[in-house]
């Protein structure tokens, strides 16, 4: 018996050893392995933003789907086969249950909050606020009002299910107010929107009042100075070049971030609106800044490069330590 126990004695010390060094050589092992958020910044982010989540196109607010690429079957599908998301704004107060919201001078629909959260729970979007009002100043608010257009937007995206609406707020016009951005905003949102043709750098993105850098993929005029469309409507705003932004977001580096931002993606021809049929998109026109061709629009996708990350805006707070906001008390 006093030699049986004394064999166990020597099993049970030989056991304990051997988890000991497993969980040492197991320590070592993940030691040696580069941290998880490091290695998510080193190929740098991409932001792929749809500007109200606007759906299609109308007629006086009736729906008019001709030659358009509409956000949820179109859009939403092509961004599944390329394996990539994309992030919504959303004015808070113009969106409807279960059925589109109708602005823009009555010709662009916008997402319900039930095609919201089928975009979110089929094809993995996220939504970010783009205020309530979709006022354009912000000065003459009071400080009740304020908070209400944005740090409340954000409690109104939660109410409906949408946790990631505190990653950026899209201040409308892009007329981001610095001293409201600082005193405000900021301790509400990780990042508020300015449009800049150019990618961020993380050193820029985290220093206050933490501004994220938009480039607008807008219409208008033509590049070809041949064609009529070199002149067409009153505006000056001329077609976005698909190159220039391509090109930009093929530069991006680790450390950087870059938003891309559209509003209605349309195809083909509709008198007197666009014409994206050209083959050369210097012949590519809308009368309308909030279109772009499609054909456009998918050539800047294929310039992702396969190390940058799309994805949302609070994805990269959290990669980056943008953490800790949180919103003031309503005034």
């Amino acid at each position: 018996m006093t030699r049986l126990r004394g064999w166990r004695g020597v099993l049970v010390g030989v056991l304990v050893a051997a988890a000991l060094a497993a969980v040492l050589i197991g320590r070592g092992a993940a030691s040696s392995a580069p941290p998880q958020a490091k290695a998510s910044t080193d190929g740098g982010f991409l932001t792929l933003l749809f500007s109200r989540s606007a759906v299609t196109t109308a007629n006086d607010c009736i729906v008019d789907d001709s030659n358009v690429e509409r956000l949820d079957t179109g859009v939403a599908p092509e961004f599944a086969k390329r394996g990539i998301t994309g992030t919504g704004t959303v004015e808070t107060g113009l969106v409807k249950d279960t059925r589109m919201a109708c602005s823009h001078g009555r010709s662009t629909m916008y997402a319900s909050w039930a095609q919201l959260a089928a975009l979110r729970d089929t094809y993995g979007w996220s939504f970010v606020s783009h205020s309530r009002s979709y006022l354009s100043d912000f000065s003459k608010l009071t400080p009740r009002q304020q908070w209400d257009e944005t740090c409340g937007s954000v409690q109104d995206l939660a109410a409906h299910g949408h946790t990631r609406g505190d990653g950026l707020f899209a201040w409308p016009h892009s007329d981001g107010d610095n001293a409201l951005q600082a005193s405000l905003v900021d301790k509400c949102f990780a990042f508020g929107r300015r449009y800049s043709p150019t990618p961020e750098t993380k050193a820029q993105a985290l220093t206050a009042p933490y501004w994220n850098h938009t480039q607008q993929l807008g219409g208008g005029r033509c590049h070809n100075s041949a064609l009529p469309c070199y002149t067409i409507g009153t505006k000056p705003a001329r077609y976005r070049s698909p190159s220039q932004v391509g090109k930009q977001v093929a530069s991006i580096g680790p450390g950087e971030w870059y938003t891309v931002q559209v509003y209605v993606l349309v195809t083909g021809f509709r008198a007197g609106q666009w014409d994206c049929r050209s083959s050369n998109w210097q012949d590519h026109w809308t009368s309308d800044y909030e279109r772009y061709c499609w054909s456009d629009y998918l050539k800047v996708l294929d310039r992702i490069p396969a190390g940058v990350q799309v994805t949302d805006p609070k994805t990269v707070a959290q990669a980056w330590g943008r953490t800790g906001y949180a919103p003031p008390p309503r005034p």
